[in-house]
Parts: C-alpha cells; sequence; structure tokens
C-alpha cells in the first residue's frame, strides 16, 4: 500500500500475511480464517533477528523458515536475495508507481567504530502489475557515492538487480521509463 498508506485500513479483498503473536503457540503454522490465511507465531522474529549482533548469521535458517510460512495470495516472494549476507537488510517499498528497495549495511565493528563496506549484492523483485511489461529505469541513491547497478528484466514479471558494493545505505528506485519522456 506504500510508505503514506501504513496505517491505513487495508482494502476489502487484500492478499496481504496477518501474523499474530500467542505464547501457546509452538510453531509457526498458517491456520484458515474465513476467506484468508492467519500465521501464528510465538513471538515476532524480526525484532530479535534484528536486534542480534553476532548471532544473527546463526539465526537466519530459522526466520527464513518462518518468513516462508507466511501466508500468500501464491507465486513468487516479492523479493529475493539468497545470497545476502546477514550482515545486510533489504527492505521493500512501493511509492507511488514504482518501487524502493532500501539496502542497510549493519557490518559495524563496535570497538574500533569502523563498518566493512557490503560486497555488491544481488536481489530480485517481483514487479507489481503497472510495472510488468515495461521498460524500466533503475537508479540509486546514497549518501555517499552510489555504488554501481545493472539489472536484467526477468520475463515481463520479474527483475534481476546487482548491486556495488554499499557502503552504509543505498536505496534502490525501480520505475517506468516511460514516465520521463517529454512527449
Amino acid at each position: 500500500m506504500g510508505e503514506s498508506d501504513n496505517f491505513e485500513r487495508v482494502p476489502k479483498g487484500s492478499t496481504l500475511p496477518v501474523t499474530i503473536e500467542d505464547s501457546r503457540v509452538a510453531e509457526a503454522r498458517p491456520r484458515p480464517l474465513g476467506k484468508g490465511r492467519v500465521l501464528y507465531l510465538r513471538r515476532d522474529p524480526g525484532f530479535d533477528f534484528y536486534l542480534a549482533d553476532k548471532e544473527r548469521a546463526a539465526m537466519l535458517s530459522t526466520f527464513s523458515r518462518t518468513l516462508e510460512a507466511l501466508p500468500t495470495s501464491g507465486g513468487s516472494p516479492a523479493l529475493e536475495a539468497p545470497g545476502v549476507p546477514a550482515t545486510v537488510g533489504l527492505t521493500l517499498y512501493r511509492n507511488g508507481k514504482g518501487l524502493f528497495v532500501d539496502v542497510n549495511n549493519t557490518a559495524l565493528d563496535l570497538e574500533t567504530d569502523t563498518i566493512t563496506p557490503a560486497m555488491p549484492l544481488r536481489f530480485t523483485v517481483n514487479l507489481p502489475k503497472e510495472l510488468r511489461g515495461q521498460k524500466l529505469r533503475v537508479r540509486v541513491l546514497a549518501p555517499e557515492d552510489a555504488p554501481g547497478v545493472e539489472f536484467v528484466q526477468k520475463g515481463s514479471q520479474r527483475l534481476e538487480v546487482e548491486l556495488g558494493a554499499v557502503p552504509v545505505f543505498a536505496s534502490v528506485q525501480i520505475e517506468a521509463a516511460n514516465q520521463y519522456d517529454s512527449n
């Protein structure tokens, strides 16, 4: 629904996943509810994963299995990044007629107060209907020198992005190229 609508009511018929924390739940498992499904979790794994430092890499497989259990409308996940290290966070946003993928590098050494740049990485996004089959423009916004970016459209529905090393933060903007035509 986009950043500006984060707290608005979900439209009728939405296929957005719903999760509920419940301390009585032994394992994450989707259950039917009305016309949809709800994933009951003992505890939200995202916050613990976010707070973890040295333990994050060991938590990744459990966190990944929990995300795979989320109810979906079928098809491919919105964002896939199997080779990205646990010290890099990727967040997909929808903004107007385009997408943003924020890349956060958390490889910070607290003792030396230094950050190790994230090595080049690759991820794939599912395109929303309004971007499918269109010629796309991809650019990177960053507070320091923006890393290089290359992209390949995989059919009409998916886009694979290769991003250069990210020192701290970068935002990859994906939009229709034709919105910049002067005609």
